[in-house]
């Protein structure tokens, strides 16, 4: 059984989820750094994307 399944048969409804606590940047660039928040990037059936770029993937796969 799913959960939403097992929601519904108890009826029971969950609240929305809450809005972000705060105003967050996707990317912060300090020199030569770039820190990244967030996931990595996905496939087209949801599958994540994996592999250094220059070992694994070449330069046209890593702008994907």
């Amino acid at each position: 059984m799913t959960p939403e399944a097992r929601l519904k048969e108890l009826n029971l409804e969950l609240p929305p989820a809450p809005k972000p606590g705060g105003v967050y940047q996707p990317v912060v660039i300090v020199g030569q750094l770039a820190y990244v928040s967030g996931h990595g990037p996905l496939r087209l059936d949801g599958s994540l994307i994996t592999g250094r770029v220059g070992a694994e993937l070449d330069r046209e796969a890593g702008k994907l």
